[in-house]
């Protein structure tokens, strides 16, 4: 399922985050404007557009800074 910008949900994800983590702060900051709401996914954070993991275009990382980087890694591949 696509997920998209549901702010009750971006509450969840804000308290999921460690106010001093800057970069995942800033993560969080450019996922809210582009509309993309990241979730967790195990202990791991999970970014995806599309439908499914199959069909769709998806990012994982220990952090929210580092599920940002691998999807935008898997979008660029995808070009």
């Amino acid at each position: 399922m696509a997920r998209f910008n549901n702010e009750p949900e971006w509450v969840k994800v804000e308290n999921e985050l460690d106010p001093l983590n800057f970069s995942d702060w800033y993560a969080f900051i450019i996922l809210h404007n582009a509309q993309l709401l990241p979730y967790k996914d195990g202990n791991s954070w999970c970014i995806l557009v599309g439908e499914d993991l199959q069909s769709g275009i998806a990012g994982f990382g220990d952090s929210l800074n580092e599920a940002l980087s691998d999807f935008l890694k898997n979008v660029k591949e995808q070009r």
